[in-house]
């Protein structure tokens, strides 16, 4: 697995111990029905979102256990039970299956919320879509960059025969994630109410800097890496230009 840094502005999207957005139980209702109240939508957004701080990824195990594993770090025990603070993991290792596992726990959540979203009525529902349309890109990025080829599940399972996916190269699911993302720009929140508990414009501009800057690194085959530069240098001045950081 390869080894990666938390930088702040990832760090800025799931800062959210001042906010009680995600103190509401998440519920992510089947695409079978819908949502008929803002409040049942954000239940089921809090189900997308949800993943994203558990002990599983950013709570504990992704962003010490698994990223916090370089010389900048000092495990202050003598003995521990995660054997990635050592170096001494592999895939069954408890927190790279676990990290595995939530992150398309999170993609499962977010496909099944855009279809149960499609046919809404809610003023809000472009919105809430597109932030849960970011989320499931951005879980695909985390998965790629950590993994290298893996499967992109674009949309959600309808049949028990559809369940098996065969991976894809990893800058196929990097440039898809980067394409959904700013895809996803027109529809999410211009201001900064929200933030940093749920995704705004500026925070999609920030992250899809650190996606194309990542896409033009040397541990990414493929691609042109002066463009993915540009692109990186593009976005991360949306963010600058936008006064409102």
């Amino acid at each position: 697995m390869k080894k990666t840094f938390i930088i702040p502005i990832l760090a800025a999207l799931v800062a959210v111990p001042s906010c009680n957005f995600l103190d509401k139980e998440p519920q992510v209702i089947c695409s079978d029905t819908f949502y008929k109240t803002d409040t049942e939508a954000l239940y089921g957004l809090a189900g997308v979102y949800g993943v994203i701080d558990s002990l599983q990824l950013y709570g504990l195990a992704y962003s010490l256990h698994l990223s916090g594993i370089d010389d900048l770090c000092y495990y202050n025990r003598a003995t521990s039970n995660s054997f990635s603070d050592f170096y001494q993991h592999d895939a069954s290792t408890a927190d790279v299956y676990n990290a595995w596992v939530w992150l398309y726990k999170g993609i499962k959540n977010a496909n099944e919320f855009i279809d149960a979203m499609k046919n809404s009525e809610l003023e809000d529902s472009k919105t809430l879509s597109n932030e849960a349309r970011f989320l499931r890109a951005y879980y695909h990025f985390l998965l790629a960059q950590a993994w290298g080829d893996v499967p992109l599940r674009a949309s959600s399972v309808k049949s028990y025969d559809k369940t098996n996916l065969a991976a894809t190269p990893q800058l196929d699911v990097l440039q898809w994630a980067a394409d959904e993302m700013e895809a996803c720009l027109p529809g999410l929140a211009e201001d900064i109410d929200h933030a940093p508990s749920r995704v705004c414009r500026t925070t999609a501009q920030g992250i899809l800097a650190r996606v194309y800057l990542f896409m033009a690194g040397e541990s990414v085959k493929g691609g042109a890496k002066q463009s993915l530069f540009a692109k990186a240098k593009y976005f991360a001045g949306k963010v600058i230009q936008s006064g409102k950081h």
